[in-house]
């Protein structure tokens, strides 16, 4: 994924111009943009096999994997006890879909070879990436939680565009749909909490 990787390290040359931050520097006071930034290098350093539905499962199970680390940071650093229930829900949902992810893995054989889809992938890393450099993070672990983990929701929304565009397997498929349909619904209340607690 070489075009990825030219877009993570520009946004990096950037990345410590684009936020808010009065004292630290951002990698040194932001745990959560820490995980979000090390789960981004990570999945553009995986080897894609062009099939749609292989490759969503397993970006998307990485996905999930850095979603939770997230959240275990809210529930254990967080203050708000609406946001703690909201992350220790998304530690089992995404659990759930990380265990079907990897049975789908084990048993799918890569067929089919669908450029295009990677192509998909690049533009849901790029909103991703847009959505950091314009975070305006605080160094309050409940806003940056709320804020960053909208964009990590966004993330995932147009990743399993993808697949429902290119995918041809029916699970997969359903599980793009799930993903769409909770994340989309986590996002606003991510950003309802935020729009409220906005200092």
């Amino acid at each position: 994924m070489k075009s990825l990787k030219l877009a993570f390290a520009l946004v990096l040359l950037g990345a410590s111009f684009a936020f808010n931050l009065p004292t630290k520097p951002l990698q040194d006071n932001n745990k959560l943009m820490q995980i979000m930034m090390d789960g981004m290098k990570e999945m553009m350093n995986m080897k894609m096999t062009q099939d749609p539905d292989h490759d969503f499962a397993m970006m998307m199970k990485h996905h999930h994997q850095d979603g939770i680390k997230m959240a275990r940071y809210e529930t254990e650093n967080g203050k708000s006890e609406e946001l703690k229930a909201m992350a220790k829900k998304m530690i089992d949902d995404m659990q759930k879909d990380i265990d079907s992810l990897n049975a789908f893995l084990k048993e799918h054989d890569v067929a089919i070879r669908d450029t295009k889809f990677e192509q998909h992938m690049q533009a849901a890393m790029d909103t991703m990436m847009a959505g950091t450099k314009n975070a305006g993070l605080t160094g309050n672990v409940d806003h940056d939680f709320a804020v960053l983990m909208a964009v990590h929701h966004q993330g995932a929304i147009e990743m399993s565009k993808g697949e429902l565009q290119h995918g041809q397997h029916a699970r997969m498929k359903t599980m793009a749909n799930k993903i769409i349909e909770s994340n989309t619904k986590e996002k606003k209340q991510l950003e309802a909490w935020h729009s409220k607690n906005r200092k």
